[in-house]
């Protein structure tokens, strides 16, 4: 009788911690808007629009800009959420891979209440989801190219 109870609560205890993986999962509604990444030295805003296209606008420290637009798909088949987008221009790796580097895949997860796409975890990378309302996207770009690279300064 011992060793049922004992493989009884076990199996409770293993359900129990079981039960709370993947309750953070993000879906794919929650993954559209428009994500800013945590770098102060470029300009980066990434769009995921709910028709699955999505905008990339991009600015290097010497002031040269790329837009794109292509395709986005969501994946959570393999237990977390992916987001890929379709020809990426791969800025975090120097822009001499350029247009056509392929398919970049994105892990989603949320840190405290905010989404983000992980683009590198060991060095601190990520896009943080900053609104669904994914047309401000362009707004908030050009606002932020002013900033950066224009006459504008930040009000503090």
């Amino acid at each position: 009788m011992t060793i049922a109870r004992f493989l009884t609560g076990l199996i409770i205890v293993v359900f129990v911690l079981l039960s709370g993986c993947g309750s953070d999962a993000v879906n794919k509604m929650e993954c559209t808007g428009y994500y800013v990444v945590n770098r102060t030295t470029v300009v980066d805003v990434v769009n995921l629009m709910p028709d699955g296209r999505y905008a990339h606008y991009y600015i290097d420290p010497d002031g040269n800009r790329v837009q794109d637009l292509n395709t986005w798909t969501y994946d959570s088949s393999l237990g977390y959420s992916l987001v890929a987008l379709n020809d990426w221009y791969e800025s975090f790796q120097g822009s001499s891979k350029g247009h056509g580097s392929g398919t970049r895949c994105f892990p989603v997860d949320r840190s405290g209440s905010r989404v983000r796409l992980t683009i590198n975890d060991d060095l601190g990378q990520y896009y943080y989801l900053k609104s669904s309302n994914w047309q401000e996207a362009e707004r908030v770009f050009d606002s932020l190219a002013d900033i950066f690279f224009g006459t504008r300064s930040v009000d503090k």
